[in-house]
């Protein structure tokens, strides 16, 4: 079994967005989410902003996104014991809810062809407990493009920018001009936060 844990403090800003928008989950139900996923992950990795939060910039996560093999057939099936099925996908994407608390779960197949390429399986980023490890969490916010993708880039450079700017030795030389141009909004925005200095 994996060990799928957020600090207090990064589950606290589910708590924290309950006073603006009651709709948020509450901490003690991501945890719960977690803790029952970990217990049937298997070889799949917990991606999306779950993983930006383990890896130091805590935001909120309306669900918890995970990157699974194609060569995974029985994923499903593991999840059903504590995640109901909402939507099977021909496209790999599937959605669950966690049957206990709703927490959605999304599922990413491996191989999903995006705009910037396609995303590799599991076994190609390795894992960190269950997470996918920081450079494989650049590559594939990189490869999905999205501006949350690109916007969390930002906002982890911001606060660990030596340790970002490492991973760029870890990434296809083709995403390298795309990186480059996050690690300098990165720098604008240091620059220019009033609350420095």
């Amino acid at each position: 079994m994996k060990l799928l844990k957020l600090t207090p403090s990064e589950l606290g800003i589910f708590d924290f967005g309950r006073v603006i928008n009651p709709i948020v989950f509450r901490s003690a139900d991501v945890k719960k989410a977690l803790f029952d996923l970990s217990e049937s992950l298997g070889s799949a990795l917990v991606v999306g902003g779950i993983a930006v939060m383990h890896h130091g910039y805590v935001r909120g996560a309306n669900n918890v996104n995970v990157l699974y093999s194609v060569a995974d057939s029985s994923i499903l099936e593991r999840l059903s014991v504590k995640f109901e099925i909402k939507r099977i996908a021909k496209s790999g994407l599937h959605s669950l809810a966690h049957k206990a608390t709703g927490y959605p779960l999304l599922l990413l197949r491996e191989g999903t062809e995006t705009e910037f390429g396609t995303i590799p399986g599991p076994d190609f980023f390795g894992s960190e407990n269950g997470f996918i490890p920081l450079p494989g969490l650049i590559h594939l916010k990189l490869l999905r493009g999205f501006c949350k993708d690109e916007a969390d880039i930002v906002e982890l450079a911001v606060r660990k920018m030596r340790t970002i700017k490492a991973t760029r030795k870890k990434l296809p030389v083709e995403m390298h001009g795309r990186f480059d141009a996050l690690i300098v909004k990165a720098k604008e925005q240091i620059a220019n936060d009033p609350f420095k200095g």
